[in-house]
């Protein structure tokens, strides 16, 4: 059984947890992007303390330790910005062994349900962003969910290393 559930590691007292979450989390970096770099567990804290981010994990209940149980993550950031909240979504992947179990999917609603809140507690819209390469064949079946979810393609990449861009308004 697959969950997704949000992390806060600030608030995980139990240092092998913190470093089973930074394991899984550099295990699926790669998956994620060639240039990406290890993570120390001082990084994946500070990001996940910001005020205005949320990383969700997917969780395989029937793994045992957490850095094997974690099979994929989302994070998504807010910015309160003089024309209005943008939420920006980042670092979508999922486990290959896991791709196809509709876990992306999960992700990508608790993402959409975390900016629907954020919404409705400014009273605002809120213009959700994400970018994905076109040219990388792993992110197609990403893209089509995006498209599925209403994300409208507002921007091109320019070159083959590009990602283009894709927005979703979000209504409190």
């Amino acid at each position: 059984m697959i969950s997704v559930e949000p992390v806060i590691l600030s608030f995980v007292d139990r240092e092998d947890l913190k470093t089973g979450y930074v394991t899984a989390v550099n295990r699926l970096l790669p998956q994620l992007s060639r240039s990406a770099e290890p993570l120390s567990c001082a990084d994946l804290i500070y990001i996940t303390r910001q005020g205005h981010c949320r990383l969700f994990l997917a969780i395989d209940n029937t793994q045992s330790g957490i850095s094997e149980s974690v099979v994929g993550m989302a994070m998504i950031f807010f910015v309160d910005r003089p024309e209005g909240w943008l939420g920006q979504i980042h670092s979508v992947v999922v486990d290959k062994p896991y791709r196809g179990q509709h876990i992306g999917s999960m992700l990508l609603k608790k993402l959409l349900e975390s900016a629907q809140l954020r919404a409705r507690l400014e009273g605002q819209e809120i213009k959700l962003e994400l970018t994905s390469n076109p040219n990388n064949q792993d992110r197609a079946t990403a893209i089509k969910m995006y498209e599925k979810y209403g994300f409208k393609l507002v921007a091109l990449a320019v070159d083959q290393d590009g990602t283009n861009l894709y927005r979703l308004v979000v209504t409190p």
